[in-house]
């Protein structure tokens, strides 16, 4: 029992050590992509094909509140932003969006949602570990899913101000090699953002 043991905590020791190098080299590939999008100025929509400039983040007002703050989202400029800050007032809920393109058309504020992944493969819609919980749970529980909620909420999130969500999806990298970027695309899932948030913020009311 003894070698046992000692084999499971050399494991344990190996698969956090992967995980610690795994997170290392994402956070500096994230790091890499954004010093690089300021640097040249734009970056290449991979939506649309179109070139739209780099905009600084907004920071929010000085002795801010939370509407002041939403009414500064509301107000973004045309262009992309990297490593933004978005959120809902109504659900106390927060994010950092990898890439936010927006582009104003007949006076309708569109945005794209996009989001750098690094992993070993390709993420698949997988039904082996069965089906999230309700009210999703007409979904598969898997890493596939976890990226298309997670960007979709950002595109939620955003469509309460006023924009209209209108490409969805994750960059996806080989083994951390920028060159293999594959694009994957989502649908908007606006009633399941809205379940979902709505079953979050009916729990937490709960606890109190």
């Amino acid at each position: 029992m003894e070698s046992l043991g000692i084999g499971l905590d050399e494991q344990a020791a190996k698969i956090h050590d992967e995980w610690e190098l795994s997170s290392q080299k994402g956070t500096e590939l994230h790091e890499h992509l954004e010093t690089q999008a300021y640097h040249v100025g734009f970056i290449t929509n991979p939506f649309d094909g179109k070139d739209y400039t780099v905009r600084n983040k907004p920071l929010p007002p000085e002795n801010y509140d939370n509407i002041s703050t939403t009414e500064f989202l509301m107000n973004l400029e045309d262009g992309v932003y990297t490593e933004l800050l978005l959120f809902a007032d109504e659900y106390q809920i927060a994010g950092l969006a990898d890439e936010v393109f927006i582009e104003t058309k007949r006076k309708k504020r569109y945005i794209d949602i996009g989001d750098h992944k690094f992993t070993k493969k390709k993420p698949k819609d997988d039904s082996r570990n069965g089906t999230c919980l309700y009210p999703i749970d007409h979904m598969t529980d898997c890493t596939y899913t976890k990226y298309k909620l997670q960007t979709n909420l950002y595109a939620y999130w955003l469509s309460l101000l006023g924009y209209i969500p209108r490409n969805i999806g994750i960059y996806h990298y080989t083994d951390y090699d920028i060159s293999t970027k594959n694009v994957i695309t989502f649908p908007f899932l606006n009633t399941e953002c809205k379940s979902m948030l709505d079953s979050y913020l009916e729990n937490i009311l709960q606890e109190k």
